[in-house]
Formats: C-alpha cells, structure tokens, sequence
C-alpha cells in the first residue's frame, strides 16, 4: 500500500533496491474534507513513479479513488486501505503478502496505539480474508517492515536519496499547499 508519503516511498525504494519479486504498488486516493493530503499526495505519485522507472526498477501499480466528502469523520485510512489489499489480493496468483509502511512513530500515537493493543487492525484483515475467494493464497500476518526493523523517520531521511525525497508528500492538513506544520506527520518530520 503506498501513499506517496516519506514512509510508503522510502519502503518501496528499499524493496526495490533490494529487488523484492513480483512487487505491486497500490496508491489509494481517499478523498474528502478533513484530510486534504491526497491532493498532494496524488500530485506526487507520477514523479515518483517516474524516478522508480528512470532507475530501472521493477514493479507493477495501480490506483483507485475514494471519495468521502461531505462527512465529518471518514474513519481510519488504515481500515480502507486493508479492503482495498484485500480486493487486490484476490487477483494475485499464488501466495500474497501485504505490506504497510506505517512506522515505529505511528505506534506512540494513542489512537493507533490502542488499536494495536485490541488488535482491530488484525482481526479485520482476518475477517477480510475470509470473505475473498483465494483465501488460502493470503498471507493472514500483516507485515508492518519498517516497524519490525524499527526504522526511524530520521533513519529515512537520512537514506532515501534526497531527489526522491523531496517528491514525497507527507502533510495532512495543507490548505495552500505548503506543510502546516501541526499535523502529526508534519511533527514527525520536525523531529527527524
């Protein structure tokens, strides 16, 4: 699954320089009026997919577009992202991995947090992968890789080449196009 954002691109360069077989990215725009990062976002992803491509790397993607304007709470991007995987899943031959490229900062953040320690995440993908058709194909661990080798936001930014740095976008709150400096990725940064 992949945003455009530090975390999703650094991730996907990493497995490609390490040339990861049969890797698929999925950017999924969820568009509405409370987190106007997809527009941004969305901007992002031809330049970086140009730079994967320029530099030879191998890989497959695709897109699809949510739109959720109107409501006030959308929920949590994560809980989408994990149908979405899942609809994809379905059209894979063989054995299916999924990845997200949250990091080890994402889990101090009480909201997400808490859902780890109840598991929500888990036992919805779970509960997902019982409803597709190739169920047995689907790998039922998430794999969470910058978490589980406890990669920094400042470890990131310290290796992702920075001509491929600067095309991510990371900000949740941009009203002009410029980083807000408040939202939580903005802070992130910061720190890094």
């Amino acid at each position: 699954m992949f945003s455009g954002g530090i975390d999703s691109t650094y991730l996907a360069w990493k497995l490609m320089k390490n040339k990861t077989p049969n890797l698929h990215l999925h950017h999924a725009s969820i568009r509405n009026d409370a987190d106007t990062c997809w527009k941004k976002q969305d901007e992002a992803m031809e330049p970086i997919l140009s730079y994967f491509k320029d530099r030879g790397f191998e890989f497959e993607y695709s897109e699809s577009v949510f739109e959720m304007y109107g409501w006030n709470q959308v929920g949590y991007d994560s809980d989408l992202l994990l149908l979405i995987a899942q609809k994809l899943a379905q059209n894979f031959d063989g054995e299916v991995q999924v990845l997200m490229g949250w990091n080890p900062t994402d889990m101090k953040r009480s909201c997400i947090d808490d859902r780890a320690r109840r598991g929500v995440t888990q036992n919805i993908w779970l509960a997902l992968i019982e409803s597709a058709r190739n169920r047995q194909d689907i790998d039922k661990t998430l794999y969470f890789p910058l978490i589980e080798e406890g990669i920094t936001k400042t470890e990131m930014m310290r290796e992702i080449p920075q001509d491929l740095l600067f095309l991510t976008w990371s900000c949740r709150r941009s009203k002009d196009g410029t980083p807000c400096g408040r939202c939580h990725a903005c802070r992130d940064i910061a720190n890094a």
